[in-house]
């Protein structure tokens, strides 16, 4: 019976990664998942690092008006 399209997007991953086809879908996923979190870690924020400042935004004022004040009036 010939392979289904599935099956050899499976068999190739699996060479990727290595020599031994994996015995299970649960078996790659645990697998690639394992290799996703060692490459991860580096980028992980430490502990001791310290917490970087968070600035507001500046909002624009858009479609803002000028009213000029009637003459005598206080500005």
């Amino acid at each position: 019976m010939p392979l289904s399209w599935n099956e050899i997007k499976h068999r190739a991953v699996d060479k990727c990664y290595r020599p031994a086809e994996f015995p299970s879908d649960r078996a790659r996923v645990e697998y690639l998942f394992q290799l996703y979190e060692q490459l991860t870690a580096p980028l992980a924020p430490s502990a001791t690092a310290k917490p970087k400042r968070i600035r507001k935004a500046k909002t624009k004022r858009e479609g803002a008006r000028i009213i000029e004040s009637p003459e005598g009036a206080p500005e």
